[in-house]
């Protein structure tokens, strides 16, 4: 028996379609838009200047980064603390090339200097919140990702591009790109991909709270905003590179 959220999923790609290039919209949200949120989130792609936070503490970076986004911007410290995250917490950032204000997060949160920790934001009512990955696994969005243009075309990546540093550029812990005969290709494929690349443990199969799964041409995604980012460039850079 279907659930009403498939049952949902399913009338909302009849009225998008499914074709074999990338539909229009190919992102929908079940959660009520907010466009104070949406404009939040566009501020991400704001370049940085790498010189500006080349060595920091975590305190300046943050507010350099909240400078250029432009937006409202607020760092939960108590949690991050309670991680053993400090504003005096030092930093050094060597970045190869200008990058935006969500691919530093990124960097910062994978980088190893914050330890075993990682930061994670969300976006609630046109303000972003800086926080723990739990933090932000408690405020979470349903969206549907229309990937039937990547299911029917002839390969897909194994080791798919690494969204979180090179943005669809790199390649993931160091392996090499390749592709798989299109009879591997599918729903599952895909959903096995992105579990993949994206912070494997925050998923419900490896023991997070995030969810993924397959509907027909579609993959059903329930997690953080953050993570809905990095699911967006991942599929980005797979569709340039098929």
């Amino acid at each position: 028996m279907r659930t009403p959220l498939v049952l949902l999923a399913l009338l909302i790609l009849t009225l998008i379609g499914c074709t074999a290039a990338p539909p229009s919209p190919w992102v929908v949200s079940l959660d009520p838009p907010d466009p104070a949120d949406a404009a939040a989130e566009a501020a991400f792609l704001h370049p940085v200047t790498p010189d500006a936070i080349k060595e920091q503490s975590l305190g300046k970076v943050f507010d350099y980064l909240g400078e250029t986004a432009g937006v409202n911007w607020i760092v939960n410290w108590r949690e991050l603390e309670a991680t053993g995250i400090t504003p005096n917490t030092q930093v050094t950032l060597s970045l190869p090339k200008p990058l935006t204000v969500g691919e530093v997060l990124r960097v910062l949160g994978t980088s190893g200097q914050l330890g075993t920790s990682a930061i994670a934001w969300y976006v609630r009512h046109g303000t972003i919140i800086i926080t723990t990955q739990e933090g932000a696994a408690r405020h979470t969005e349903t969206r549907i990702y229309n990937v039937g243009d990547l299911i029917r075309r002839g390969a897909a990546w194994v080791n798919p591009p690494d969204p979180q540093i090179e943005w669809g550029r790199g390649t993931t812990s160091g392996g090499t790109p390749r592709q798989v005969p299109e009879r591997a290709l599918g729903g599952e494929a895909l959903v096995q991909a992105i579990q993949a690349a994206i912070t494997p443990s925050t998923w419900v199969d490896n023991g997070g709270t995030c969810s993924i799964r397959a509907v027909g041409p579609c993959i059903i995604i329930t997690a953080p905003a953050d993570l809905h980012a990095q699911v967006v460039r991942l599929i980005e850079a797979l569709r340039k590179a098929m």
